[in-house]
């Protein structure tokens, strides 16, 4: 049975990580798989509870690679994941977004082992990239929008194929979990439920979503959550931008601010509608969650996310920092249960057909065997 080597330089769990031990939770009947992550963290112990062989890598200490403690950092978590590599029977490295493959590349190179790259993000560094790229067997892209950026950057497209990130197959087919709407404010109304949900990073751009509160609050029965964290520890000032925002504009009483939830299911039992204000989103695994759960989605018409969504089929889209349109469409979705109704079947039916993890799993395990040789 081959070897496989998830790398992964972050801990904790975010999209990236769910997307991994999902991947790595079907994949393991098939590979013997081994993960490389830094030691007792929640990713680590995610993996030993189903079994599967953990080597230790150093926690990140540093806000970038690029920084010099970063690069030195770097090298000394290349030259652990080398030892691993030149002591064990490896047939293959899967490094599981850019920062882990940057740390693979000397390891797979001197130890002659196959690599593969999981692009999750965009990057602008053209040369690194195109030079990442050269060293990879194989690059799966989550999106279209991912590749199309990789071969931008020089990479060259034979290389690149898009496996789609995937939701677990119990979580599609479990009837669904909400009805619209689902809570009752104090007077016995029912309110509509809004959240958007993600880490609190600049790109992900929660301040439109607050800006489209503070248009529609006053119009509508509705609450609203701000779900998410700063999760890596990068972007203190942004969360706290998010305060202000929220202060300047008198919405304390309106939103509650949840910190960020490894276990979802609940939440979405909560909530009616997901709100996605990211512009540059990659892929979006938030909105194929909501589509598995039948919760309508907004979001914008870009990147990732206008791959995923069918706009007024599968959800609706709207332009870029349009505060206007967003508002107007978090009106429609409300006011119109039959609508929403209709967007979170359709997305539920189209979740089903495109986003089944078996099926992420299949395609990422063809791309395995042609790299193998087989």
């Amino acid at each position: 049975m081959d070897q496989i080597f998830f790398v992964n330089s972050e801990g904790k769990i975010a999209g990236a990580e769910k997307s991994l031990i999902l991947l790595a939770k079907i994949l393991n009947s098939d590979y013997r798989l081994n993960v490389i992550c830094p030691m007792n963290s929640a990713l680590q112990q995610k993996m030993k509870l189903m079994g599967i062989n953990c080597y230790h890598l150093p926690s990140r200490s540093f806000s970038s690679y690029f920084s010099f403690l970063g690069m030195i950092a770097c090298l000394l978590r290349s030259l652990q994941l080398l030892s691993i590599t030149l002591s064990k029977k490896v047939d293959l490295i899967h490094a599981n977004n850019f920062y882990s493959l940057i740390v693979s590349l000397l390891p797979a190179t001197i130890s002659r082992k196959k690599l593969i790259w999981h692009a999750r993000d965009y990057h602008c560094y053209s040369l690194l990239t195109r030079i990442c790229g050269w060293f990879c067997r194989r690059i799966i892209a989550v999106s279209q929008s991912v590749k199309d950026n990789l071969i931008k950057q020089g990479v060259n497209p034979a290389k690149i194929e898009v496996v789609y990130n995937g939701v677990e197959l119990p979580l599609l087919t479990t009837p669904p979990l909400i009805e619209i709407p689902k809570m009752q404010d104090n007077a016995g109304s029912k309110k509509f439920i809004f959240a958007a949900i993600g880490q609190f990073v600049p790109w992900k751009k929660q301040t439109l979503f607050l800006k489209a509160i503070s248009r529609i609050a006053s119009q509508l029965n509705a609450e609203f959550f701000l779900i998410g964290d700063d999760l890596f520890r990068k972007n203190s000032p942004y969360k706290r931008e998010l305060i202000r925002e929220i202060n300047m504009l008198g919405l304390l009483q309106r939103i509650k601010i949840l910190p960020w939830q490894e276990k979802m299911d609940e939440v979405w039992r909560k909530i009616n509608c997901l709100v996605h204000t990211a512009d540059q989103e990659p892929f979006g695994r938030v909105i194929i969650e909501a589509m598995a759960h039948k919760i309508p989605v907004i979001a914008i018409n870009s990147c990732g996310p206008g791959e995923i969504i069918q706009h007024n089929k599968t959800g609706m889209l709207v332009p870029p920092d349009d505060v206007e349109q967003l508002s107007q469409a978090m009106l429609t979705v409300a006011r119109n249960p039959h609508l929403a109704r209709r967007l979170a079947h359709n997305s539920y039916a189209y979740a089903i057909t495109e986003f089944a993890a078996e099926k992420t799993a299949k395609n990422t395990a063809q791309i395995y065997e042609k790299v193998l040789g087989r």
